[in-house]
């Protein structure tokens, strides 16, 4: 995912290319193995992280990664913002997608 302090602006005649794509599960980060989508630390930035009533760090979206290894480690700055559907709404699979721009 690539966050830039310069971000891209869109009108009528422009649109966002994000593409979706499916998640990589299992994954591991740190010795961590993640099985669905997490709001751990991935990115270090105060827009996008928030302090939860324990007092632990969580970004402000869910994420999966994108690419692994293999032994099922995430490669570097590989992983995108999950897309997470209301429960009640029909999901297409099983599988999580995430958005990629």
């Amino acid at each position: 995912m690539y966050f830039s302090a310069d971000p891209k602006e869109y009108d009528d005649t422009t649109s966002c290319s994000a593409v979706a794509t499916m998640c990589k599960f299992p994954f591991k980060v740190n010795e961590k193995t993640y099985t669905s989508c997490t709001d751990d630390i991935v990115v270090e930035d105060d827009d996008v992280i928030i302090i939860d009533k324990d007092g632990t760090k969580k970004q402000t979206f869910q994420w999966c990664a994108t690419s692994v290894n293999e032994n099922q480690f995430m490669k570097k700055d590989k992983w995108g913002i999950c897309d997470l559907k209301p429960k009640d709404e029909p999901k297409p699979s099983s599988k999580n997608y995430f958005y990629f721009w």
